[in-house]
């Protein structure tokens, strides 16, 4: 597990970094599982943030009658004091 506090772009690398090293198939298989535990560890991690930008993005944006995302609107209304 990382040591510091992670963040999603480094967990992405990191994870990147495990699977190539799991492909090239050079490991032991205590090695192996060790790094498949740190490769679930850190989809969790990222699956995780995603979420959470995904929450983000919706919670910004409005949701039709039918439950679908309406494209955000950058006009903004009333935005004059003098109409």
């Amino acid at each position: 597990m990382p040591r510091k506090k992670q963040n999603f772009e480094e967990s992405v690398t990191n994870l990147e970094e495990v699977v190539a090293e799991l492909e090239a198939g050079n490991l032991s298989l205590e090695n192996i599982l060790k790094k498949y535990k740190e490769a679930t560890d850190l989809v969790t991690f990222c699956r995780s943030e995603l979420d959470k930008a995904d929450k983000t993005v919706c919670d910004l944006a409005e949701i039709d009658a039918a439950g679908m995302q309406k494209p955000l609107s950058i006009e903004t209304k009333g935005h004059s004091d003098n109409e």
